[in-house]
């Protein structure tokens, strides 16, 4: 997505101003973020990545003492701005041959505590409002490009973390349950301490707690890092109820147990798993096949019954680095490799090279046939879905002997 694909030609054109009023031999266009990658799981957030614009040689010779003089991209939240990219000191263009173009490209990457209150906002409503401004310039003229716009970030963009409480909310007096936290989209959330509303207080990532009396009870866990989570637990007295994990892992096995009233002897129980499996012990065992939401049953020969949500997720996969070359030679092998989380849980790690030779494997090796700007994708899929994905920016040059 390009920031100017919605804007009319001569709308475009009216942002070009050149000075003094003779003809220019460049034309600046389509500026965009060509990769954004956006951190605020650490205590001091991040955000980095590439600008890029395209220079474009409208006139019949070679360009002569093409500059960069100034440059500058600002992320907008509101009446807050944060500079992410700038170029102050002027910096030479190659030649650029008539009628050809070359993009030119920003590296920024800033870090501190200004960034959290400008890419929480990003990555909540999955979009960027910048301000960017270039100025070009060629011997004694110069040309100003100066606007506004708004691109999209997609999710994998944002490593943000959210965490919650896994866990059963229903639960029967005098049974011990367990309570875990689950997080999502980041590394590290610190040490855990946990409230269990009781009077109890706990540590670590997961817990095993009775409750003595009935009522209901707020269990609250604080982070180290800052991060909160809470979750309302009822207790109640209950014929039959049933013992287990709530947040399942694709192709992991759990097990769940019966309690109640109505299960001294053990006998005359039906489970219903909710993907078609039946079982009649006081513990089962399971493993889900397919990712979703599912109810598990558990029904008494005396008519009483229990039933909880389960949620099933893919393993988290995570693709953090595409390590390769910015440059590379035509007909000449090249090493590109990936580096992420939990990549081995993933079923394959799918390269798209972009000039429409698929790979596989956290390490491959290619060689393009032409030169040229192409978008190299990694995708980490799951039963043939892609559960993460990242690109990489290559430009091939022809091979010189």
């Amino acid at each position: 997505m390009n920031f100017l694909d919605n804007i009319p030609e001569r709308v475009r054109q009216r942002k070009i101003k050149p000075r003094p009023s003779v003809v220019l031999t460049i034309r600046i266009d389509n500026p965009r973020f060509k990769e954004v990658n956006i951190d605020t799981s650490k205590s001091t957030p991040t955000i980095d990545g590439v600008f890029a614009i395209d220079v474009t040689n409208t006139g019949l010779f070679a360009t002569r003492s093409t500059r960069i003089t100034n440059a500058e991209i600002n992320m907008v939240k509101g009446d807050s701005t944060l500079t992410v990219g700038e170029i102050t000191k002027p910096q030479r263009i190659d030649s650029i041959p008539g009628g050809e173009t070359k993009t030119i490209k920003i590296n920024f990457d800033r870090q501190d505590t200004f960034v959290r209150s400008v890419v929480d906002d990003i990555c909540s409503k999955q979009e960027i409002k910048a301000d960017v401004t270039f100025t070009i310039s060629e011997i004694l003229l110069a040309a100003t490009y100066q606007d506004t716009k708004k691109l999209s970030v997609e999710s994998k963009d944002c490593k943000t973390i959210s965490i919650n409480i896994s866990g059963q909310s229903e639960v029967n007096v005098d049974q011990e349950y367990e309570w875990g936290v689950v997080t999502r989209g980041g590394d590290s959330i610190g040490d855990i301490t946990w409230d269990m509303g009781d009077g109890t207080t706990l540590t670590g990532e997961s817990v095993q707690h009775t409750y003595s009396t009935t009522g209901q009870n707020e269990i609250t866990v604080q982070t180290s890092r800052g991060y909160e989570a809470s979750k309302t637990i009822s207790i109640t007295v209950v014929p039959v109820g049933i013992v287990g994990p709530t947040d399942l892992v694709v192709g992991e096995e759990y097990t769940w147990s019966a309690t109640g009233t109505d299960i001294a002897d053990g006998t005359g129980l039906t489970w219903n798993t909710g993907d078609g499996s039946t079982y009649d012990n006081m513990e089962i065992s399971h493993a889900y096949s397919d990712s979703g939401s599912y109810n598990l049953q558990l029904v008494s020969d005396q008519g009483s019954s229990d039933e909880v949500q389960v949620d099933v997720r893919y393993p988290d996969v995570s693709i953090e680095n595409i390590s390769a070359p910015n440059t590379v030679q035509t007909n000449q092998d090249s090493t590109f490799s990936v580096t992420g989380n939990n990549l081995s849980a993933a079923d394959e790690i799918r390269w798209d090279m972009g000039d429409g030779t698929i790979l596989n494997g956290t390490q491959v090796e290619h060689r393009y046939a032409t030169s040229g700007e192409y978008t190299v994708i990694v995708s980490a899929r799951i039963d043939e879905e892609t559960v993460n994905d990242a690109s990489r920016d290559i430009s091939v040059e022809t091979f010189a002997i």
